[in-house]
């Protein structure tokens, strides 16, 4: 079998013959024995490596499959699982035919064969299955180690912001993935998943308020100030958007600046408690009743030792107080917030440095008029042939202090000679 991979890899004439050999092999093979299960490896492996025909990598991939479905030796199924990853590159919708025997092996008790079957797992979705594939992958982010949840919760963020099929379906599992993620989620996540609300429609910003009001309202423990990448979703949401629940009866005004008041007090992050104090200040411009209950809360940070929270509080009071006015104009609905890639952001980098390499170049370069920089600035005339031959007449030895100063210069300062020298 080794040697039939390496004749006839690279050759579709030399795989054609070799095709129905191969296929008689993986049929006729007993697999109750490891030295069957080597057999088939080895077979499998071959038929991925030469040109095989699509019937025989359908015969691969199902004893694959077959590996992890009725085998219990890790050993075994962690092969498969690799061999499977191999087979995605070549011929990902034979793979995928199996991909629900894949999601099966992340409840496996092994921490090795639940890695790699979330790798496989990430590599087979598409929008075909995405619906189907992306709730189990945060139902098992429930379940797996503490050391290894950063990963998968970042993996399982690129799967919803990149393959999600419909914006509405987007926003629930992301709130889905906010709960069952806790601190793990990265803050990148939430940023972008408000600058989506923003430009989403009513049925995806209801979504996301009305998600985020019962996911803060029913879980006040100690557990929710961990999860700040939501914490930072939700005040933003419901200081932006608090009409989507007030309006439909799922809380007063008065309960959502309670809340939102209660968790920016109880979460020590300076960050945390500023997007509290920008929500209430939302909801007290949006309701005028609220003004004396957002006074009050301004008013127990005026006095904070934090210098930014100070500072904005005062700031708040004064708007309130003195200004409202232009407190609801400053504090209305924001417009649709436009992210920038990463790409994009250090190509217009790019282009700045290069442009300020340019202009020092400019600003160094000699001219050739004989004037310098500042001549040509301010106007000045270029010096002319004479001045710059006398120029270059002077001696060497000249002092830069004495002609700053105007003092004599050497040859003027030197004794003069007898009439007689």
């Amino acid at each position: 079998l080794q040697f039939l991979r390496i004749t006839g890899r690279g050759s579709s004439v030399t795989s054609d013959e070799m095709n129905d050999c191969l296929a008689q092999v993986i049929t006729n093979t007993d697999g109750a024995r490891n030295v069957g299960n080597a057999v088939l490896y080895e077979a499998v492996r071959t038929i991925n490596a030469i040109e095989s025909d699509g019937s025989l990598q359908s015969l691969a991939v199902n004893t694959l499959s077959r590996f992890l479905s009725t085998t219990r030796d890790n050993n075994i199924r962690f092969v498969a699982l690799n061999s499977l990853l191999s087979v995605v590159v070549k011929n990902p919708e034979v793979a995928r035919e199996h991909l629900l025997t894949v999601v099966e092996c992340l409840k496996d008790a092994d921490g090795s064969i639940r890695q790699m079957s979330l790798r496989l797992t990430i590599a087979l979705i598409d929008d075909s299955n995405v619906r189907i594939v992306v709730p189990d992958l945060i139902s098992y982010l429930y379940s797996c180690s503490d050391d290894t949840r950063g990963e998968v919760a970042s993996q399982i963020c690129d799967v919803i912001l990149n393959k999600a099929p419909s914006p509405e379906w987007r926003a629930e599992m992301a709130l889905q993935l906010f709960s069952a993620g806790g601190r793990h989620i990265p803050e990148t996540f939430a940023l972008d998943f408000i600058a989506y609300v923003t430009q989403g429609s009513q049925e995806v910003q209801s979504a996301a308020v009305v998600g985020s009001w019962e996911d803060l309202s029913n879980n006040q423990d100690a557990s929710l100030y961990q999860r700040d990448s939501f914490l930072v979703t939700a005040m933003w949401c419901l200081g932006e958007f608090p009409q989507l629940v007030v309006d439909t009866g799922s809380c007063t005004a008065k309960k959502l600046l309670t809340v939102i008041t209660d968790v920016a007090s109880g979460t020590p992050s300076t960050a945390l408690k500023n997007y509290g104090l920008n929500a209430v200040m939302k909801l007290a411009t949006k309701y005028p009743e609220l003004n004396d209950a957002a006074l009050d809360v301004f008013h127990m940070y005026a006095t904070s030792l934090d210098c930014e929270l100070q500072q904005r509080a005062l700031e708040y009071i004064t708007l309130l107080e003195d200004f409202p006015e232009l407190a609801q104009f400053t504090f209305r609905e924001m417009p649709p917030i436009e992210l920038v890639s990463e790409d994009a952001l250090m190509q217009e980098l790019r282009v700045d440095v290069l442009s300020g390499e340019a202009a020092e170049e400019a600003v160094h370069r000699p001219h050739t008029t004989g004037g310098g920089m500042w001549d040509d600035m301010f106007g000045a005339a270029p010096a002319s042939p004479t001045t710059s031959n006398q120029a270059q007449a002077k001696p060497a030895a000249s002092n830069n202090l004495d002609d700053l100063f105007g003092s004599a210069s050497p040859a003027a300062a030197a004794p003069r000679g007898s009439s007689k020298d």
